[in-house]
């Protein structure tokens, strides 16, 4: 550590964005890494879960339940331009009584333990009332 250097802090929603790697398809389900990268010029740290809400084209919120995936957090130090990632999947194929999945066109979400949003495209369709599987963030973009 640098003498006198200020800690690293958690990374505020402001010093973050956030996008979607590539997706992974296979037989109704997929897999992508949700990336936040530190846009600040300081180290930060996230540690744990995000929030999602998914939206359609029309702006209005689409049922989304995130569910959060039984992996232990660590905390994941991003020195400045250094990403992390959450696993984020979810299926496409109906389940239950569903004929049809919503498709979403946004993706609004909140970094862990902050309360203001980042909102990207997401073009996904969402099967099983919403379902979002989410790992806690992890070093690096990819999977």
């Amino acid at each position: 550590a640098v003498r006198g250097a200020a800690p690293a802090g958690r990374c505020r929603t402001g010093s973050l964005k956030a996008s979607i790697g590539r997706v992974d398809a296979g037989a109704g389900q997929r897999h992508a890494p949700l990336v936040l990268t530190n846009t600040s010029n300081r180290n930060c740290w996230v540690y744990g879960f995000v929030g999602l809400v998914m939206f359609d084209a029309k702006g209005d919120a689409l049922r989304t339940r995130v569910r959060r995936e039984n992996v232990p957090p660590h905390r994941v130090t991003l020195r400045p331009g250094a990403a992390a990632h959450a696993r984020l999947h979810w299926t496409t194929v109906p389940t239950g009584d569903e004929t049809s999945c919503p498709t979403a066109a946004r993706l609004m979400i909140i970094p862990p333990d902050e309360t203001a949003h980042l909102e990207i495209r997401f073009g996904g369709t969402v099967c099983g009332d919403g379902s979002l599987g989410i790992t806690p963030m992890a070093p690096g973009s990819k999977l």
